[in-house]
């Protein structure tokens, strides 16, 4: 345990570091104020000390991060591997015409899709694609409309079919998405051959394997990958080193209870499972630590995902909880 005097230093210092991301990659999102406000949901100077350190090392991908992401995205896992396999089938060409040629057949029969509906965060990254990778307009649709048969039909020939996320966390929300799985059933009905990838922009490792077991897609790919490490309280936790100032059981325990806190209402009020006390007890302890018990420290410029810690983001009940990177949860 650190020195009272020691403490205080470093205390100053975590206040100094976050307010150094706040101006150079938080987006100016933070006021001193705001923080304040949240550490005010904390009981005593244990419990802000420890939310202050966790959120010193907060992960957050800005509007320039993800630009690049999607950038990197579509060169890195969609257009490289493609040109790789054009020049390994023509002898290793260095042709920038040929090659160029080839690779356009490739595109004009692919389709980009979203995941989820058209108003999630997955179609905002479509439009990123549109501009980081220069991809055409009818490259995202795959049908068209008949006013006089109130029908509709794909349009062009689809070789691939490429689902684009921002995050993925466990993979079972996009293995099981009705809206992915439709679109899946109605390109292989006319194109049985096409390939189904699944590329986001940041995954946890667990998530791309769920994905990957699910056979609900031919190929799964993340720019960025997380292991373990990046859960925070996991036996090879980042966040506590032999040099850490705070105690990881300790830490955790503040973060279950208040997150546990925070589940009960949410499970409550917003997604009633009161009827069901098995249901109720197990969705609280499941996901007091974020979603699945993910334990992460990430947000993103356009949301914060329900896999970080609640703590940071729970934004349901303003009298009950103020968070610092607040979740826009989706209302279906």
């Amino acid at each position: 345990m650190m020195e009272k005097q020691s403490l205080q230093s470093h205390i100053i210092y975590l206040r100094d570091k976050i307010e150094c991301l706040n101006n150079v990659l938080w987006e100016k999102r933070l006021s001193g104020e705001k923080i304040d406000e949240w550490l005010a949901n904390f009981k005593d100077e244990n419990e802000k000390n420890s939310a202050l350190y966790l959120l010193s090392r907060f992960i957050f991908f800005n509007e320039r991060c993800i630009n690049m992401l999607v950038k990197s995205l579509y060169r890195d896992l969609y257009r490289y591997p493609i040109v790789a396999s054009i020049r390994k089938n023509n002898s290793n060409t260095l042709d920038d015409g040929l090659i160029e040629s080839e690779y356009d057949k490739v595109l004009n029969q692919t389709l980009f899709a979203c995941v989820g509906n058209s108003s999630e965060s997955s179609a905002h990254l479509q439009y990123q694609l549109r501009k980081q990778g220069r991809v055409a307009k009818h490259l995202f649709e795959y049908y068209v409309y008949d006013p006089l048969t109130k029908s509709r039909y794909i349009n062009r020939n689809i070789l691939r079919c490429v689902f684009v996320d921002d995050f993925c966390g466990t993979g079972r929300q996009v293995s099981e998405d009705k809206k992915v799985v439709e679109v899946i059933d109605e390109v292989k009905s006319v194109f049985p051959s096409a390939k189904i990838s699944y590329y986001t922009l940041v995954a946890t490792f667990d998530g791309l394997d769920h994905a990957r077991k699910s056979c609900v897609f031919d190929e799964v790919e993340s720019v960025i990958e997380m292991d373990d490490s990046f859960k925070c309280f996991s036996d090879i936790s980042r966040l506590f080193g032999a040099d850490s100032p705070f105690d990881k059981i300790n830490v955790e325990k503040i973060c279950r209870e208040h997150g546990e806190e925070l589940m009960k209402h949410f499970y409550t009020y917003v997604e009633d499972l009161t009827t069901n006390p098995t249901a109720f007890n197990k969705y609280v302890n499941k996901n007091a630590l974020g979603f699945l018990d993910c334990q992460l420290l990430v947000g993103f410029h356009h949301n914060t995902p329900d896999n970080t810690l609640p703590i940071i983001w729970y934004a349901e009940d303003s009298k009950l909880w103020t968070p610092i990177f607040p979740r826009d949860n989706k209302i279906y």
